[in-house]
């Protein structure tokens, strides 16, 4: 029997003596257990093993030929799976370099076009991601703000991250969400899976409540967490905890 495997693990057996009926240690220690990650050849068989454990004689290990194919191992393993459309079709975004912010924009307008087109239930859904998105984007306003703010204050001014903004990486990341909104519905249109859990109607992420006190945690967290990014102080870059 071959198979091609990685790393032989044989485990022997002699630790669960005391556990195991006498009449099946026998048998057991001339199993090899195999497991594999790396790519190896071995032939085992049913030889009994040795006092000591070891395989017997008709176990042996060879290494394969070298093989011509240079690609990558992600590369190669696409001859071996199936893989979904849209991995070539990520694979391929922007690859020739980042789109203008306005043509990242267009690109978002016609996806929101076409979720319209589709009727009710698909507006549905793409207006609840586009809440969320937008959610979270105006957090991140909110956080810097509430950062600028505290630093003028208290006289500790830093460069706001929104000075150092690419338009286009920012258009470019919510782009891809708006993208992956529209892989996501046309599996769930396929029937493949269903919508998303926390996208069902009562769930707290709808409550006022709820993203009142999410919001406060989050503009909490980012004023002291970019107050630490502008002072660049060695106490805060320390992980240890300390007494």
């Amino acid at each position: 029997m071959k198979i091609h495997l990685g790393i032989v693990l044989a485990l022997r057996l002699d630790a669960v003596a005391p556990f195991s009926a006498p009449s099946r240690l026998g048998e057991a220690r001339r199993q090899l257990l195999v497991w594999s990650t790396l790519e190896r050849e071995i032939v085992l068989d049913d030889s009994p093993a040795f006092a000591d454990g070891t395989p017997g004689s008709g176990t042996t290990l060879t290494t394969p030929e070298k093989s011509d194919d240079n690609r990558p191992p992600g590369e190669r393993e696409n001859d071996t799976f199936q893989c979904d459309p849209s991995v070539w079709r990520w694979r391929g975004f922007q690859i020739d370099g980042l789109n203008a912010a306005t043509e990242n924009l267009a690109q978002m307008t016609s996806i929101a076009s076409r979720f319209v087109r589709k009727g009710p239930k698909a507006a549905s859904y793409w207006a609840r991601h586009a809440g969320r998105t937008s959610y979270f984007a105006a957090n991140a306003a909110l956080g810097t703000a509430a950062s600028q703010l505290h630093s003028s204050l208290t006289g500790t001014a830093q460069s706001s991250p929104i000075n150092n903004l690419n338009s286009d990486i920012a258009s470019r990341l919510i782009l891809e969400a708006f993208l992956s909104y529209e892989q996501d519905y046309a599996k769930i249109e396929g029937g493949e899976y269903s919508e998303p859990w926390d996208m069902k109607r009562g769930h707290r992420q709808s409550s006022p409540i709820n993203v009142a006190t999410q919001t406060s945690r989050f503009v909490s967290e980012a004023i002291g967490t970019l107050a630490r990014r502008g002072r660049q102080a060695e106490e805060d870059k320390n992980t240890w905890i300390t007494d």
